[in-house]
C-alpha cells in the first residue's frame, strides 16, 4: 500500500507541477485519485476512475464536501484540516462501499496541493501493476531522453546561432526536462525495490574505491556549487559485501544533496571508519542549512517535509533519500541522519565487514 500510494503521490507531484502531464498516466490506476487544491474543498483533478465513481464530469467548480458519502466525511475533513504533510489515512463509505482514503500534501509552499486515493476495502484493489511501471517508462521516460537531447543539440548551436534571449529560454526547458526525467527514474527505481524485480550483484568491494569513484564523478557538480569535497579514509582496505553500481548511486545521492544545501565555498567532509566490531561506517557531512528537527522523524519517507523544502530550493525530486535507505537495507545495513538547521547535516552509513578470514586468505 505504501510503495504504490508514493508512486501516486509522485506522479501528482508531476502532474501538478507539469500542467497534469501525467494524468494520462493516472488514468491507469483502477484506485480513484483526487487532486484537492490548498483549501483541502475544491477537487482540481480527478482521474478516470474517480470520474466513473462520483459520475463527474468537470473539476474545478466541484468540492470534496459536495461528495455525499455516508459515513466518515467530517472525520475526512478535520483530518485533512491537520495539514498533514506525511502520508495519512482516512475512512469513509460511499455507495455501500467502504473506502480507505489516504491523503497527503504535496509540498509545504503556498498553493502546495492535496493528493487522496480511495482503496476499496472490499474489493481490495491494488491499482498498480508491473504493466503500468512499463506504461511510465515507455510514455514518460523516452520521449524526455529525445527532448533532453534535441534541447541539448539546440544549445550547443547544432541547429545554427542562437540569441541570448533563445538561450535562456532553452536553457530553462533543458533543466526541467532533466528534473522531471530524475523523477520518473526515480518513481522506476522505488517500484523496482517495492516489486523485488531490483537485483543487486553483491561481491566483496573496497569502499575506498566506490567513495574515491563517486568523488571524482561529481567533482564538476560539487565546483559548479563552490563547495569542497574532502575524502578521509583509512590506509587499509575496507571490505564489505555490496553491488558497487547500487553504492556508487548511494554516494552520488547523498554527496549532491550535500552540495545543493551547502553554502557557497563550503566544505563537504566524507569519512570512511571501521569500527571496533569490524563494522565500516561511512559519514557524509556538510554544513549548510540543515533540516528542522521536526522534519527529521521522516526523513527518509517519499515526499517528507524537509523534501518539500529542498524541492524548492534545488529542483529535487524528494525520492532520493528514501531511495538510499531501500538500497542500503537490501544491502543488510543501517543508515541514520543527524542535522542542526542552518548549521548541517550528517548522513552516517554502516555496512558489515567483508574481509576474508585468515582461513580463506
Amino acid at each position: 500500500m505504501t510503495s504504490n500510494f508514493s508512486t501516486v503521490t509522485a506522479l501528482g507531484f508531476a502532474a501538478q507541477e507539469y500542467s497534469f502531464g501525467s494524468s494520462s498516466l493516472l488514468d491507469t490506476l483502477s484506485d480513484p485519485v483526487i487532486g484537492l487544491a490548498a483549501d483541502r474543498d475544491t477537487i482540481i483533478y480527478m482521474n478516470a476512475a474517480a470520474r466513473a465513481l462520483f459520475d463527474a464530469t468537470e473539476v474545478g467548480t466541484r468540492t470534496l464536501t459536495s461528495i455525499p458519502f455516508q459515513t466518515g466525511q467530517d472525520a475526512l475533513k478535520a483530518a485533512l484540516a491537520r495539514q498533514q504533510t506525511s502520508r495519512s489515512e482516512a475512512h469513509v463509505s460511499y455507495a455501500g462501499q467502504l473506502y480507505c482514503i489516504e491523503y497527503q500534501r504535496c509540498g509545504l509552499y503556498d498553493g502546495a496541493p492535496f493528493l487522496l486515493i480511495l482503496r476499496n476495502r472490499q474489493a481490495g484493489s491494488s491499482g498498480l501493476s508491473d504493466d503500468f511501471v512499463a506504461t511510465v517508462s515507455h510514455e514518460l521516460r523516452t520521449p524526455l531522453t529525445s527532448v533532453k537531447g534535441a534541447l541539448g543539440m539546440a544549445l550547443s548551436g547544432a541547429s545554427g546561432p542562437i540569441t541570448d534571449q533563445t538561450r535562456k529560454l532553452l536553457d530553462i526547458a533543458h533543466r526541467n526536462v532533466g528534473r522531471l526525467m530524475l523523477l520518473v527514474n526515480d518513481i522506476l527505481d522505488l517500484e523496482k525495490m517495492s516489486s523485488g524485480n531490483m537485483t543487486f550483484d553483491m561481491v566483496p568491494t573496497d569502499l575506498r574505491a566506490v567513495i574515491d569513484a563517486a568523488c571524482e564523478a561529481n567533482a564538476d557538480f560539487a565546483q559548479g556549487y563552490g563547495v569542497n569535497v574532502i575524502c578521509d579514509m583509512p590506509d587499509h582496505p575496507a571490505m564489505a559485501l555490496l553491488d558497487a553500481d547500487r553504492m556508487h548511486q548511494v554516494m552520488t545521492n547523498l554527496i549532491s544533496n550535500a552540495c545543493k544545501f551547502s553554502h557557497k565555498g563550503g566544505t563537504i567532509t566524507i569519512v570512511l571508519l571501521t569500527q571496533d566490531d569490524g563494522s565500516h561506517r561511512i559519514n557524509v557531512t556538510d554544513r549548510g542549512i540543515g533540516i528542522p528537527a521536526d522534519a527529521l522523524e521522516t526523513i527518509f519517507e517519499r515526499f517528507n517535509q524537509a523534501g518539500s523544502i529542498h524541492r524548492n530550493r534545488s529542483g529535487s525530486t524528494g525520492l532520493g533519500l528514501a531511495i538510499v535507505k531501500t538500497i542500503i537495507e537490501s544491502h543488510d545495513g543501517s543508515i541514520a541522519l543527524s542535522s542542526t538547521q542552518d548549521q548541517g547535516t550528517t548522513v552516517t552509513i554502516t555496512l558489515a565487514d567483508a574481509s576474508p578470514s585468515d582461513e580463506d586468505k
